[in-house]
């Protein structure tokens, strides 16, 4: 079965992307649906780096610049869609972040990575059907 889908995702099938796309609903742990909502975007787009998907997450309707935030990359000086800060936050984890002056915490994170899942389900289906179809 695992072997199906992955010839079927190198085929880019897009049946194969909304079965995906419905089993990731399914998970109810937010944290772990966020993350997989975001890798399945970034497979749906073919996208090689965050750039394109941060790319494809601003001309949605969802998009939301003023949530925008500057990266935690070290050296680097850019902004990032929420999206990717928060899903970037989960894949490097430290302590705490400092946001606009203000110091947030690991669990204040997850409690956002929450309250966005939702809007982030509505761009990867969008992504799945302007790419897929």
């Amino acid at each position: 079965m695992l072997n199906k889908i992955c010839v079927a995702v190198q085929k880019r099938s897009s049946h194969v992307y909304k079965r995906l796309y419905r089993n990731v609903l399914q998970i109810a742990d937010p944290i772990a649906r966020f993350m997989l909502l975001y890798s399945l975007l970034q497979l749906a787009l073919e996208a090689d780096n965050q750039k394109g998907v941060d790319d494809f997450i601003r001309i949605t309707t969802w998009y939301n610049s003023s949530l925008d935030r500057i990266t935690t990359r070290t050296g680097a000086n850019f902004k990032e869609t929420i999206y990717s800060w928060l899903r970037n936050a989960v894949g490097h984890t430290q302590e705490s972040y400092i946001i606009g002056g203000r110091s947030y915490s690991f669990e204040e994170i997850l409690e956002e990575i929450d309250s966005f899942v939702d809007t982030l389900s509505l761009i990867t289906r969008q992504a799945i059907e302007a790419n897929k179809i």
